[in-house]
């Protein structure tokens, strides 16, 4: 009995046990089938997403049939579109869709824009100059009609444009990852894929605050709202090293962590402007570098030679303690309207080696005037030079321009042209030809004698959306709307480098400097230099002679130091102002490079050479003066 008791006992439990690793083998399954089921529904290829896509498809594909048979009605009684659709879409209409909308009407409405490339940017920012040609008594868009209720049974929910052939829900339609108003920019985005599209990236947003800028004093942190998070990168130094990290990193940290950062336990600073070490950003933009530093609010006094700066807040008082300013500091003008600081470039854009060609935007050369049959495409063929076609034989020369490398700005190949005047004979002999370059639309800013430029609209915005910074000036050689001009190469041979190659420039002028407390600069040759003060110099034409204090041929400009002792005994406290001696010059401004001519306080030429028409003497040397001494926020960089 007891034996048949343990029996029954043990076949329970192993009962129970068996039970128990069924359940969790089920449950294992079910999750599984579940996974896979959740998958099924919610997935790229789920069931919810096709679903989605193909009720949308549905009710886009019968719009469609409906619009096409009143199209058909249309053509055969011989009447307008407007007889159907009789209400256009106006630009007010126009302001109140979505981004997503804007952007599909204007890529796929072939609106004409001049540019080689629309980037996504552009559109959001210039759309209603686009719709309305830059006319601002537009009231209605082109070819864009909305379908009428007899139509869509229902008004105002779909827009057709007559120029593409192309129906736009006007709320958009979510469909998977993708939010779309057509047909044609769901098939675009699922074939090549949302990161196809020339997106311009991410607007950072944020609000500078008053932060340390070292152990003694405060200033606004700076500003990063405007720039492209994935284009921008935050420079750290130690010393003479310096580190990048992308922006989203520093914003992740935050303004207060992120001033430092440590690699291989070595502690970088973005900035520490007790120490001299200025904020320096790096954009890089369709191929192009440049690079910025920050320059917070401040107000400045100047004692003599020496200039003394203190970091300030809104309401002009120290940024540190909150204190009023002493009598004699002036807000420094560039932060007129409230500025918490300023963006400055330092010097002009490079071009970054890239394995992927990445077009520059800009506009498109200008063919109009020019005679087919005399106008030869000049194709570059690296080493070997150029190969020509002529222009009666090009249909398509936005196809053409694709196909051959005519220009390709990204690596400064620019757009040539040959025009041959047959001087009406036969013989080729006579012939006369002239060569022409093509100068996009562009503004430029000059620092000492580097020049940036960027792209720009005949709205004088940057062609790849950004706002145009305050420190730009359109050039004048494109006012009345030009969208580019054609210079014409009739000195080929003459070869003039971006910077002078002469050191023949006016004699910098020390008068009103304090020559105890003023110290010329001499180059040692490796990145280094001499202090020598200038009241120990009897001769100072002899010293320029027998020193490298500079050479302008070899672009070493004449630096001075300037020290402000503070009045006291120490030096720890002294204040140390940098100084660049800028001679006078004049100008000249083709594509991206800049060629500079040193001239006399009378604006000659300081060879007793004509100085060419295309030459222009530079603004900031007005008054006869011979040069200027440009003060170095950098004095470390050397």
């Amino acid at each position: 009995m007891k034996e048949q008791k343990n029996t029954e006992k043990t076949s329970k439990n192993k009962i129970k046990g068996i039970t128990l690793i069924a359940l969790v083998v089920t449950i294992v399954v079910l999750l599984i089938i579940s996974g896979v089921s959740i998958n099924m529904l919610t997935g790229d290829n789920g069931v919810i997403i096709r679903a989605t896509e193909a009720a949308f498809r549905t009710e886009m594909a019968s719009i469609r049939e409906q619009v096409d048979y009143r199209l058909i009605e249309c053509q055969m009684r011989n009447k307008k579109i407007t007889s159907i659709f009789k209400e256009k879409v106006t630009i007010e209409d126009a302001k109140k869709w979505d981004t997503e909308l804007k952007v599909e009407v204007i890529y796929w409405g072939q609106y004409e824009t001049g540019l080689t490339e629309l980037t996504r940017k552009y559109v959001k920012k210039n759309w209603e100059n686009i719709l309305t040609k830059g006319d601002e008594n537009t009231e209605y868009v082109d070819n864009l009609y909305y379908v009428d209720k007899k139509t869509a049974q229902e008004e105002h929910k779909y827009i057709y444009d007559s120029n593409v052939n192309i129906v736009y829900k006007v709320k958009p339609s979510k469909v998977g990852k993708y939010k779309v108003h057509s047909v044609e920019e769901l098939d675009y985005q699922q074939k090549n894929g949302s990161d196809k599209r020339p997106t311009g990236g991410t607007e950072i947003s944020c609000d500078s605050q008053i932060v340390s800028a070292g152990s003694s004093s405060s200033c606004y942190e700076p500003d990063l709202s405007g720039f492209i998070k994935e284009k921008t990168t935050i420079v750290y130094y130690n010393g003479t090293q310096e580190v990048e990290v992308g922006a989203d990193q520093y914003l992740a940290k935050g303004s207060t962590s992120g001033r430092t950062t440590v690699v291989n336990n070595v502690t970088y600073e973005f900035y520490n402007y007790d120490a001299q070490k200025w904020a320096n950003i790096k954009v890089k933009n369709s191929g192009i570098e440049t690079w910025w530093v920050w320059i917070p609010r401040y107000a400045y006094k100047i004692d003599g030679t020496t200039t003394d700066i203190v970091f300030i807040n809104l309401e002009n008082k120290n940024a540190k303690t909150g204190a009023d300013l002493e009598e004699g500091y002036i807000v420094h003008p560039a932060f007129d309207g409230g500025l918490k600081g300023i963006w400055v470039s330092k010097y002009e854009p490079s071009m970054v080696a890239n394995t992927e060609v990445e077009e520059i935007p800009f506009y498109m050369p200008d063919m109009q005037g020019f005679d087919p049959q005399n106008t030869y495409i000049e194709i570059y063929n690296g080493e070997d030079g150029f190969t020509e076609k002529k222009l009666a034989d090009i249909q398509d020369l936005t196809q053409f321009a694709k196909n051959n490398k005519w220009y390709d700005y990204h690596n400064k190949v620019w757009a040539n042209i040959k025009v041959v005047n047959t001087q009406g004979t036969e013989s080729k002999v006579d012939d006369i030809e002239t060569w022409w370059v093509w100068i996009p639309r562009y503004a430029y800013s000059i620092t000492g004698t580097n020049t940036s430029i960027l792209f720009v609209d005949t709205a004088d915005n940057p062609v790849t959306g950004e706002s145009l910074p305050s420190n730009y000036v359109i050039h004048p050689a494109f006012d009345g709307g030009l969208r580019g001009i054609w210079v014409s190469k009739y000195e080929p041979s003459q070869k003039i480098g971006p910077r002078a190659t002469t050191n023949n420039v006016n004699k910098p002028d020390m008068s009103g400097f304090d020559a105890e407390n003023t110290y010329l600069e001499v180059y040692n040759g490796d990145g280094t230099f001499t202090d020598v003060k200038l009241s120990t110099i009897a001769d100072l034409d002899a010293f320029i002679a027998n020193n490298n204090w500079y050479d302008y041929s070899k672009q070493i400009w004449a630096n001075i130091k300037v020290v402000n002792t503070q009045g006291t005994e120490s030096t720890a406290d002294d204040v140390e102002t940098w100084w660049v001696w800028i001679p006078k010059y004049a100008y000249n401004i083709t594509g991206i490079e800049t060629t500079v001519i040193f001239l006399n306080a009378d604006g000659t030429t300081k060879d007793g050479s004509t100085l060419p028409s295309n030459y222009v003497p530079h603004p900031a040397f007005n008054n006869g003066l011979d040069g200027i001494w440009a003060s170095k926020f950098e004095p470390s960089e050397k």
